[in-house]
C-alpha cells in the first residue's frame, strides 16, 4: 500500500484488503462485493502464494480474473517464477522486488483513468484526502502524508483544516504534542475568520470569529502568553462592542461581560487587583442587566460566575466578611438554579459554591466551618460522579477529596489526612491513565506531592521521597512535552520538594543542588512573565538558598540570599498590599533578625524583629486568622529571646507571656502539630527566665509542660525536628535537677537527652545535629567531670569553627569547652 501511495499519481487511491473483513461475514460474498467496485487487483507475491493451497489460489485470483479485473502482480519477496506460472494461469508480467520505477510505469497504465489529478487544487478533497492517511481510512495510515496535505489545505484558507491541525497539535494526533504551533494555527484561524467577516459581515460570521478569538486568548494563557492573551481579549472585547450594536442579538451583549472577565482575569494574574476588579464590575453590570431584563437559567448562571470573580478578588485582598458576601451571592442564586431546573451543571455550579465559602471558612482558621462546606460539596459531588461517572465530575470528587484531606492535615490529623488524599489519587490515576490529558496528570503529580507532604510530616521521608519523585517524573514529562510557564513552574516546585526533603535527611549539599535547580526555573519565569506568582516563587527560592547557608553556617552568604529575597517582597509588598504579601515581608525581616542574631548583632536584631512585629500585628487586627495570629504569637517569641539575651528578664517575660496567651488559644483552636509544637516552646521559653531568676520550682513546671507535649508530639510523628525539641526538654529538667542537687536525677535527663543527639547526629549530619551533640557532650562533660565528653564537644565544635569561620559561636564555644578542660583537669598535660 505504501509503495502504490508513494506515486503521486495514486495519492488519493482508497485500498481494501482483507483486514476490513468482520467476524461473523460471509467472506466470500464480501470479497466479491470489494471486488465489484474496484478498478484493480493488486498481488503481493510472496513465496506463500504458491507453498500451499489457499484462499487466494482457489478463490480471489479466479474471481478477478472471472470479472476481468485488471491485475498488477508485484514480487515483495523472491519467488519461484515457473511455480508461480504454472499455478496462477494467464498471470500478467511481474514486477521485480524493489523495482519502484517499473512499479510506477505500470500503475500509470492501469490507474490513468481513474487517478485523475483535477482535484489537487481543491483544499477540502485534500483535507478530506488528508483525514483518510491520518486515520487509515481506505489507505495506509500516513501521519507525515497527512499533515502534508490538511496543512496544504489549511493553508488555502480551508477553516475545518484549520481547526483540524489546532486538535491535532493541541492532543498530539498522528504529531508530537506542539502547544505552540497549535496557537499558530489558531492564530490563522482567527485571521481566517476575521477574513470571513470582512467579506461576508453576517451574524453567523461574527460569532464563529468571537468563538475562535476566545479560544486563541485561551491557548495564550495557558502557555502563560499573558501580553497576547490581552491584546486578543482586548481586540475581540473591541469587535464584539460593534457586533452588539449591529446585530439585535442578546449573544453579543453577553459575550461582552465574559471578555470583561477574561481581562480581569489577565489583570489579576499580573496582581492588578484594582485593574482586575474595574473589569469584573463592568462585566457584573452587564450580566445585572440582562438577569433582570431576560431572567433566563443563563443570565442567571452567568451574574453568579460575577459574584464569584468579585469574591476572589476580596479574598485576595483578605476581606474576608466582603468576599463571603459575594460569594453567598452567587450561592444563592446556584441554590436556586439547582432546585428549580436540577441539572446536572446546577448542582454541580452549587457544590463548587459550597467550596468557595469554605476556602473562606479555612482562610480565616474557622476549620470546622470549613469542613462543613466541603462536607457539603462532597455529598454532591459523591451523587453526580455516581450518576454520570463522566471524566468532569470525577475529578471534582478527587478534588473535594483533596480539600478534606488539606482540613485534616491542618489540625496535624495526619493518618486521616492520608486516607482522604489516597482517595483523591486513586480518581487521579484512573483519569490520567484514561484520558493522558495534559490536566489529569497534572492533577495526578500533585496527588503525588501531598502524599509526600504528609509522610514527610510523618517523619517516613524515604516514603516522601518517592511520592516526590513520581511527581517529578510526570513533571518533567509535562515540561518537555509542552514547555508551558505552569508545567516549568510545577518542575521548579517540584525540585524544591525534593530539596525540603534533602535538607530534612540533613543532605545540604544535595539539598542545595535541587534548590539551584529550582532556582534556575524561577528566575527565567519572573524574567519572562514578570507577573506576581512568578517573583514571589523566585523570592521563596532565594529564602530556601539562604536557609541552606544558614544551616552550613555560612552567614554572610545567607544574609545576602535573605537579602534578595527581601527585595522582591518589599517590591511586591509596596505594588500589591496583599495579606499574603506583607506577610511574606515580614517573614524575610524575622530571617534577617536570625542572621543578625546568630553574628551577635542583638539590636540589630531586634530592629529586624520589630519590623517583623509591626506587620504582623496589623495583619492579626485585620484578617484575625489562625495565620497571623501564629505569626504574632512567633514576633513576640523572637522579642522575648532577644531581651533574653539582653539580660532583660522583666521585658522578656512580658514578651513571652504575650507569646504563651496567643500559643495557648491556638493549640486549643486547632490542635495541630504545628500549634502544640509552638505551646511547648513557649512553656520553655518562660521556663528558662524563671531558671535565670533562680525559681527552678517555677522553671520545672514550665519545663514539665514543654516536655509532655514534646513527648506526645515525638511519639505522633517521629519527625526530626520532634525528636530534636525532646531532647532539648530533657537537657533543661536536667538542668532543673542538677541546681537541685538531684545529681541522679539530673544524670538520666542528660543521657536520655544525649541519647537522641547522638541519633540524630548519625541520622542527619547537619551542623544543627552537631553544634547540639557538641552542647550536650559538655554538659555531660561539666556533669560528670568526664575529660572524654569535653574532649568530644572540643573536637566538634573545633571542626565546626575550622568550617564556618563566619559563624562566631563556635569559635566562643570551643573556647568555652577549653577552659573547662583546664578549669577541671589542670595538671592533665
Amino acid at each position: 500500500m505504501k509503495l502504490i501511495h508513494s506515486n503521486p499519481l495514486c495519492r488519493d487511491i482508497a485500498i481494501w484488503y482483507d483486514e476490513f473483513l468482520t467476524p461473523g461475514e460471509n467472506f466470500n460474498e464480501a470479497i466479491r462485493a470489494a471486488l465489484e467496485k474496484s478498478e484493480l487487483f493488486a498481488l503481493a507475491v510472496t513465496p506463500n502464494l504458491i507453498n500451499e493451497i489457499n484462499y487466494i489460489l482457489t478463490t480471489e485470483y479466479p474471481m478477478a480474473c472471472e470479472m476481468g479485473k485488471k491485475i498488477l502482480p508485484a514480487e515483495m519477496e523472491a519467488t519461484d517464477r515457473d511455480k508461480l506460472g504454472e499455478l496462477y494461469a494467464d498471470l500478467p508480467e511481474l514486477i521485480a522486488n524493489g523495482d519502484t520505477a517499473a512499479l510506477a510505469a505500470r500503475l500509470s497504465v492501469l490507474l490513468k483513468a481513474v487517478a485523475v489529478q483535477e482535484n489537487d487544487a481543491d483544499p477540502q478533497h485534500n483535507f478530506f484526502i488528508g483525514l483518510a492517511y491520518l486515520g487509515g481510512i481506505d489507505v495506509e495510515v500516513d501521519h507525515e502524508r497527512a499533515v502534508t496535505l490538511i496543512g496544504g489545505s489549511a493553508e488555502q484558507g480551508y477553516i475545518p483544516a484549520l481547526k483540524k491541525l489546532v486538535a491535532m497539535y493541541n492532543n498530539g494526533e498522528g504529531v508530537k504534542r506542539d502547544y505552540h504551533k497549535a496557537v499558530a494555527w489558531q492564530e490563522k484561524l482567527v485571521e481566517q475568520r476575521r477574513e470571513n467577516y470582512e467579506a461576508t459581515p453576517n451574524e453567523d460570521n461574527a460569532r464563529w470569529l468571537l468563538s475562535d478569538w476566545w479560544d486563541l486568548g485561551d491557548a495564550y494563557r495557558a502557555l502563560g502568553q499573558l501580553s497576547p492573551a490581552q491584546k486578543a481579549y482586548e481586540e475581540m472585547s473591541r469587535s464584539n462592542e460593534a457586533f452588539a450594536k449591529q446585530y439585535a442579538d442578546k449573544r453579543f451583549v453577553r459575550y461582552q461581560s465574559a471578555s470583561y472577565e477574561r481581562l480581569g482575569d489577565i489583570a489579576e494574574a499580573r496582581g492588578k487587583l484594582n485593574e482586575a476588579e474595574e473589569w469584573y464590575r463592568k462585566g457584573l453590570a452587564i450580566r445585572e442587566s440582562l438577569a433582570e431584563e431576560t431572567n433566563t437559567v443563563e443570565s442567571r448562571r452567568d451574574l453568579s460566575l460575577s459574584f464569584e470573580r468579585l469574591g476572589v478578588i476580596a479574598q485576595a485582598r483578605s476581606k474576608q466578611n466582603e468576599a463571603e458576601e459575594w460569594y453567598r451571592k452567587g450561592l444563592a442564586i446556584c441554590e436556586s438554579l439547582a432546585e428549580e431546573t436540577n441539572t446536572i451543571k446546577s448542582r454541580r455550579d452549587l457544590s463548587l459554591s459550597y467550596e468557595r465559602l469554605g476556602y473562606i471558612a479555612e482562610d480565616q482558621g474557622k476549620l470546622n466551618e470549613a469542613e462543613e462546606w466541603y462536607r457539603k460539596g462532597l455529598a454532591i459531588a459523591e451523587a453526580l460522579a455516581e450518576e454520570t461517572n463522566t471524566v468532569e465530575s470525577r475529578s471534582d470528587l478527587s478534588v473535594s477529596y483533596g480539600k478534606l484531606g488539606e482540613i485534616t492535615q491542618a489540625r496535624g490529623k495526619l493518618s486521616e489526612a492520608e486516607e482522604w488524599y489516597r482517595k483523591s489519587l486513586a480518581i487521579a490515576e484512573a483519569l490520567a491513565e484514561e484520558t493522558n490529558m495534559i490536566q489529569f496528570r497534572r492533577d495526578l503529580s500533585v496527588s503525588y506531592n501531598k502524599l509526600g507532604e504528609i509522610t514527610r510530616a510523618r517523619g517516613k521521608l524515604r516514603e516522601a521521597e518517592e511520592w516526590h519523585r513520581k511527581g517529578l517524573a510526570i513533571i518533567e514529562s509535562l515540561a518537555e512535552e509542552t514547555n508551558t510557564v505552569q508545567s516549568r513552574r510545577d518542575l521548579s516546585v517540584s525540585y524544591g520538594f525534593l530539596g525540603d526533603i534533602a535538607k530534612a535527611r540533613g543532605k545540604l549539599s544535595e539539598a542545595e543542588e535541587w534548590y539551584r535547580k529550582s532556582l534556575a526555573i524561577a528566575e527565567a519565569l519572573a524574567m519572562e512573565t514578570h507577573t506576581v506568582e512568578s517573583r514571589s516563587d523566585l523570592s521563596f527560592s532565594y529564602i530556601r538558598l539562604g536557609d541552606i547557608a544558614q544551616a552550613l553556617g555560612k552567614l554572610s552568604k545567607a544574609e545576602e540570599w535573605y537579602r534578595k529575597g527581601l527585595a522582591i517582597r518589599e517590591s511586591l509588598a509596596e505594588e500589591t498590599n496583599t495579606v499574603q504579601s506583607r506577610r511574606d515581608l515580614s517573614v524575610s525581616y524575622g530571617f534577617l533578625g536570625d542572621i543578625a542574631k546568630a553574628l551577635g548583632n542583638l539590636s540589630e536584631a531586634e530592629e529586624w524583629y520589630r519590623k517583623c512585629l509591626d506587620i504582623a500585628e496589623s495583619l492579626a487586627e485585620k484578617t484575625d486568622t489562625v495565620q497571623s495570629r501564629r505569626d504574632l504569637s512567633v514576633s513576640y517569641g523572637k522579642l522575648g529571646t532577644i531581651s533574653i539575651a539582653q539580660g532583660k528578664l522583666s521585658e522578656a517575660e512580658e514578651w513571652c507571656r504575650k507569646d504563651l496567651a496567643l500559643a495557648e488559644s491556638l493549640a486549643e483552636e486547632t490542635h495541630t502539630v504545628q500549634s502544640h509544637r509552638d505551646l511547648s516552646v513557649s512553656y520553655n521559653k518562660l521556663g528558662y527566665i524563671a531558671e535565670a531568676r533562680g525559681k527552678l520550682s517555677e522553671a520545672e513546671e514550665w519545663y514539665r509542660k514543654g516536655l509532655a507535649i514534646a513527648e506526645a508530639l515525638a511519639e505522633e510523628t517521629n519527625t526530626i525536628q520532634s525528636r530534636r525539641d525532646l531532647s532539648v526538654s530533657c537537657v533543661k529538667l536536667g538542668n532543673i535537677a542538677e541546681d537541685q542537687g538531684k545529681l541522679s536525677e539530673a544524670e538520666e535527663w542528660y543521657r536520655k537527652s544525649l541519647a537522641i543527639a547522638e541519633s540524630l547526629a548519625e541520622e542527619t549530619n547537619t551542623v544543627k545535629s552537631y553544634d547540639d551533640l557538641a552542647v550536650f557532650y559538655y554538659n555531660m562533660g561539666v556533669f560528670l567531670r568526664d575529660r572524654s565528653y569535653l574532649e568530644k564537644a572540643l573536637d566538634i565544635f573545633t571542626l565546626l569553627a575550622e568550617q564556618f569561620p563566619d559563624t562566631p559561636s563556635f569559635q566562643e564555644h570551643a573556647d568555652i569547652v577549653k577552659r573547662a578542660i583546664q578549669q577541671f583537669f589542670p595538671d592533665d598535660q
